[in-house]
Order: structure tokens, then C-alpha cells, then sequence
């Protein structure tokens, strides 16, 4: 059975490279634990982070509480060949207390 969310924080890192992308923890903080995704944009960062939370908790609170809609940001980075581009994504962490 899934463990029912109490409460969240949505983490909007940006852009990184992943080799400077430090992470997302919970020590020293109220949080129980912290699910970090990636993706070309805010927005498949966001689905990525969801996915890992629902194999743990119910996210029903979460999305009824949150619009994913407004998460949606089309600064995507363009698809290039170019190496400036390349292991660069976009970071969002969801922490839950549960």
C-alpha cells in the first residue's frame, strides 16, 4: 500500500550541466524524502519527478492540489548537435513528508 502525502515542495532548479547538478536531500530538513527527475524542459522534469513519488506515495493529493499546466515552460533547449548542449537538462525535485 502507498504511503499518503502530508505535504510537498516543488524544487525548480534550472538548467545544469550534470556533472555540476549536486543533488536534492532531505537532511537537517522537515522532509521524509526527495525525488529529483530530468528533462529537456521544466515540464518533462516535473512528469519524471512525479513517476518516482507515485512508485512510493499517492500523488492523488498532489495533483489535485498542484495544476501541472502551470509547470509547463517552453524555453526547451533546442535540439542540437553542438557539444555546448550536450548533459545539459533540466532539474526538479519533490519533496514529500508523508
Amino acid at each position: 500500500m502507498k504511503k499518503e502525502v502530508k505535504d510537498y515542495e516543488i524544487i525548480r532548479h534550472g538548467y545544469m550541466h550534470e556533472d555540476s547538478f549536486q543533488g536534492c536531500g532531505t537532511s537537517f530538513t522537515e522532509w521524509d524524502n526527495a525525488y529529483t527527475g530530468i528533462g529537456d524542459c521544466e515540464y518533462d522534469a516535473l512528469e519524471d519527478a512525479f513517476d518516482m513519488v507515485a512508485g512510493d506515495y499517492d500523488v492523488d493529493y498532489i495533483y489535485n492540489t498542484e495544476s501541472k499546466e502551470t509547470f509547463y515552460n517552453d524555453d526547451e533547449i533546442e535540439d542540437d548537435t553542438e557539444d555546448k548542449y550536450q548533459g545539459i537538462h533540466y532539474y526538479v525535485s519533490i519533496r514529500i513528508k508523508g
